[in-house]
């Protein structure tokens, strides 16, 4: 979900691009979005750790559990061709931190927040980007 919303997100761009040729294709079809799964945010979270500092953006999320997306998924295969789209959504939405503490919690890693402003047009700064270094925005 939010896909159309992160026009500098050359990945978001092409998985909407993607769906606009399934549109075109001709053929019956179903698009499944889902928002950040939970399952993800401890793995976000190591990705964006530097120095035991957790660096989030602070962005609101609407997680959900990765089996309710399967499910939703099943049923959606099941019932036919939409043509059209199926969003999926957690029950909560709140800050990025707010998700990710917990987590961090249960996994007892001692870790400090600080949450990274970004420009509305801009994407999270990820470790794994090398363009990307801790600071930068």
């Amino acid at each position: 979900m939010g896909t159309d919303g992160v026009p500098n997100s050359g990945y978001l761009r092409a998985k909407a691009a993607q769906e606009a040729l399934v549109r075109a294709g001709g053929l019956p079809y179903s698009v499944v979005r889902a928002t950040q799964f939970f399952e993800f945010l401890g793995p976000i979270a190591a990705g964006s750790t530097v120095d035991g500092v957790v660096r989030l953006p602070t962005a609101d999320l609407h997680p959900v559990a990765a089996a309710n997306v399967s499910a939703i998924l099943a049923e959606t295969v099941v019932a036919g061709p939409r043509n059209g789209r199926v969003d999926v959504a957690g029950p909560q939405r709140g800050p990025f931190a707010d998700f990710v503490r917990p987590v961090l919690a249960a996994q007892v890693i001692p870790a400090r927040w600080w949450p990274v402003t970004t420009r509305p047009t801009s994407v999270p700064c990820w470790r794994s980007r090398p363009w990307c270094r801790p600071g930068r925005r």
